[in-house]
């Protein structure tokens, strides 16, 4: 797997974000990026598509640590 194949689905972490764009780190390279405006400096974030050389981003559900897991209450 290469190339894009390989970025869809990736983690990545936010580096700098403004008004649903900036920069995220994936795969130890800087992209460009577009997702949700939500998004803030140091989240962490999933590649759910590429377009040329922005990466289409979401927030990732779960912060960074263990997963959780569903017997945990």
């Amino acid at each position: 797997v290469s190339g894009q194949e390989e970025l869809i689905g990736a983690q990545g972490m936010v580096q700098d974000w403004h008004d649903g764009e900036g920069h995220v780190l994936a795969h130890s390279e800087r992209w460009n990026a577009s997702g949700d405006r939500s998004l803030t400096t140091g989240q962490l974030v999933h590649v759910t598509a590429l377009d040329g050389l922005t990466l289409k981003v979401r927030g990732d559900p779960f912060p960074p640590g263990p997963s959780p897991s569903l017997t945990e209450v």
